[in-house]
């Protein structure tokens, strides 16, 4: 075995390692999420249970120009998708080693609900 390949695996695993668990964060939430395995959602108040995934993220959020908008999504049917179907887009797109084009617009079409009230008033202008 030459030096050249031992280098290249190395670093083929080093660049593979942090996108494999990133895809393996976002598949766990999306699991936890829609079956309530008691991590982050309690156990029977899973999606599958009747629960809602936007209901306390997009219901919590306590300032900016958006707030009442976020707040009237929190709980919606359509919400509980984008969001359902954001995480395992973007889990499943990190976890495989190219990104087929029907998943690679999953953060865009998930950014509103999912991600934009996780940023502060003061640094969304």
């Amino acid at each position: 075995m030459s030096a050249g390949s031992d280098t290249l695996s190395v670093r083929a695993c080093a660049l593979a390692s942090p996108r494999l668990l990133t895809g393996f964060v976002f598949l766990w939430a999306f699991l936890d999420k829609t079956f309530g395995l008691g991590y982050a959602t309690a156990s029977g108040k899973g999606w599958i249970d009747g629960g809602s995934p936007t209901k306390g993220f997009l219901g919590s959020v306590a300032s900016g120009p958006m707030k009442s908008t976020f707040h009237s999504w929190a709980g919606d049917g359509w919400a509980d998708w984008v969001f359902m179907l954001g995480l395992l887009g973007i889990g499943a797109a990190a976890m495989r080693t190219f990104v087929p084009q029907p998943v690679a617009p999953a953060p865009a079409w998930s950014v509103g609900p999912v991600g934009g009230p996780a940023v502060p008033a003061p640094c969304n202008p």
